[in-house]
């Protein structure tokens, strides 16, 4: 599963605060099957949309909106993935490792 947590009160012009000052909560999470591994890709778009895509051991490799958790896309590979998914400069297509 993956769980996209979000922190209430820090922003990215601001220092994240030691002192407990802030919150932090679980926005969305996307149940991918079996355990994951690696690491999420976060992709960000000029148009600001943006998605995070993730595999698992389940050899699903999803692309999920980054603030609903909608899926966008999934696919079906031959083998567990253990690595993270590396897009290309324009994100039309990208790498990704599988155990095979």
């Amino acid at each position: 599963k993956v769980m996209c947590i979000v922190m209430k009160g820090c922003s990215a012009d601001s220092e994240v605060s030691l002192d407990g000052n802030f919150e932090m909560k679980i926005a969305w999470s996307y149940d991918l099957g079996k355990c994951v591994d690696a690491s999420p890709t976060i992709i960000v778009y000029s148009s600001g949309r943006g998605c995070v895509v993730i595999g698992s051991h389940s050899g699903r490799l999803a692309s999920l909106d980054l603030v609903s958790g909608t899926l966008q896309w999934d696919l079906q590979l031959p083998d567990r993935i253990e690595s993270s998914f590396t897009p290309s400069v324009y994100a039309t297509c990208g790498l990704v490792g599988l155990l095979l």
